[in-house]
């Protein structure tokens, strides 16, 4: 449960801050890989922190048919803004992928605790607001052009920002993925390919621009 007083949610808090905020009231359950943990459409009345492992949110439409929505390793909250929300349900079914600890702490509670220390308020409406620009850049890349012109317009912005060639990507290659609407394989060879064609230069999160032009061309 250590991974637990790094969440983002406690940032800012002691591990003994934390704990006093929680005032045992938390449950903590395991989960074997593959397990479900919670269904699509169930109600979301206490939020969950993987706080150990690894976890996916997968969506089935009335189909039948299946998407990986996203991938949440510990330690961070599966799908914090339901939890207040008036229709309170979860939009994916959560399977643990790993061995998997999960923290549970219920709504009344964490609101009393939010009440008592404002970081962990800010904290929670921080996380809000980085997931809203999530889902926008996810809409946006999802709806425009394939993955290579996706993944150079998304370096290009980056670029822009940083106002340099080089760079450090805030996002892993599975939240690109996510954010792409592709698997991360699928990502992983596009990159290769601009590696390959000489107009990035990629090692680990951090890319270097070698044609700006080409890159632009996409």
């Amino acid at each position: 449960m250590s991974n637990l007083f790094q969440c983002p949610l406690f940032r800012g808090l002691t591990p003994a801050e934390t704990e006093t905020l929680l005032d045992g009231q938390y449950s903590v359950k395991t989960y074997a890989p593959g397990e479900i943990i919670a269904l699509q459409a169930s109600r979301y009345e206490s939020l969950f922190i993987v706080s150990e492992g690894l976890v996916r949110g997968e969506m089935t439409d009335t189909l039948g048919r299946n998407a990986v929505i996203e991938e949440i390793p510990a330690p961070r909250a599966v799908a914090p803004a339901f939890l207040y929300a008036t229709e309170n349900r979860l939009p994916v079914t959560i399977t643990a992928i790993d061995k998997t600890e999960m923290t549970i702490i219920h709504r009344q509670h964490f609101t009393l605790m939010m009440q008592k220390e404002a970081r962990l308020l800010i904290n929670y409406l921080q996380s809000m607001a980085d997931r809203s620009c999530f889902l926008s850049e996810k809409l946006h890349m999802q709806r425009f052009g394939s993955i290579k012109s996706k993944l150079a317009r998304y370096l290009l912005e980056l670029s822009q920002k940083q106002q340099a060639d080089s760079f450090v990507m805030p996002h892993t290659q599975q939240e690109l993925a996510d954010m792409f609407g592709v698997t991360r394989p699928a990502l992983a060879r596009c990159i290769g390919q601009l590696e390959k064609d000489e107009l990035i230069e990629a090692k680990g999160k951090t890319v270097n621009i070698l044609a700006r032009q080409r890159l632009m061309g996409l």
